[in-house]
Parts: structure tokens; sequence; C-alpha cells
């Protein structure tokens, strides 16, 4: 198995910004949360609050599965940097 050094994970400062696809995921999941939220408000029964409950469950798992896919997939470029012994040009 290969293992990656701490010195290959790249250290960001005050200027790491959030790329736009971050964004727009989250957003996308934020806007599915008001949504759950405003069926279970429209409808106070048992089945109504299961169903809701299935929902945010659904929700939180497509959410936890979209971090650690984006998790692995920085960790996977950093093996590919750290094997093929590429590294970013110094700024002139």
């Amino acid at each position: 198995m290969w293992r990656i050094s701490r010195a290959a994970v790249p250290v960001t400062g005050d200027a790491h910004r959030v790329t736009t696809v971050e964004i727009f995921f989250d957003l996308v999941f934020v806007f599915a949360f008001t949504q759950i939220i405003s069926f279970l408000v429209d409808d106070l029964t048992p089945i109504a609050l299961l169903q809701g409950l299935i929902l945010l469950v659904l929700m939180w798992w497509a959410r936890s599965a979209y971090t650690w896919s984006l998790i692995a997939a920085l960790l996977a470029a950093l093996a590919i940097v750290e094997l093929t012994n590429v590294r970013p040009r110094e700024p002139a």
C-alpha cells in the first residue's frame, strides 16, 4: 500500500478560496434541506414525519458520499504527484 508523507499535503494559507463547485454543491444540499423541511411543515402526520426522516437520512448519506469522494480524489491526486515526482513550478 502506498503511503503519502505529510510533506506532500499542501498547506493552505489565508489566500485559499473555496471553489465554485464546492459552493454549488453546498447550495444544492441547502436547497434540498429546505424542501424537506417545507414538506414536513405542510403535513405533520406520523407517516409524513417518517418520510421526512427517511429523506433527511438519504440526503445526509448523499452529502457524506460526496465529501468522501472528494477526499479520495484529492488523495489520489496527491499519490500521483508523489509517485511521478512532479512538482508545481516556482513563481518567477
